[in-house]
């Protein structure tokens, strides 16, 4: 009978040398999040700059952070349902091709600032 060495917690002696079903969900999962938190930290350091633009205090405009939040954590609810019905690993590929769809295009477009002189 071939049994796991009790101390190495059974595995392969290294973490990607480990089970393929337990790691590469975890990458995914985490590429996920990591791309949420970077849309959310792009909106919340545009704050200042359309503050500025718009002539309100920052403070003012934090219900646009709060908005991007709700819509989000919306959105989580609404996908962990969707995939639930229509399989995780293909909703979460969906997902990230819709959302790199939009943000690809977005995310170059910088305005310049006007030339001095």
């Amino acid at each position: 009978m071939d049994e796991p060495d009790p101390g190495t917690g059974g595995s392969q002696g290294s973490l990607l040398g480990g089970d393929r079903r337990l790691i590469l969900p975890l990458l995914a999962s985490s590429s996920a999040i990591f791309v949420i938190q970077l849309d959310l930290r792009g909106v919340q350091t545009a704050i200042p700059r359309m503050a500025d633009d718009l002539g309100v205090s920052s403070t003012d405009l934090h219900w646009v952070l709060n908005g991007t939040l709700l819509a989000a954590a919306s959105l989580l609810v609404i996908g962990g349902r969707l995939g639930d019905i229509f399989g995780r690993r293909r909703f979460l590929t969906i997902g990230s091709v819709v959302n790199g769809h939009v943000e690809v295009p977005t995310g170059g477009h910088e305005e310049s600032p006007p030339p001095k002189g």
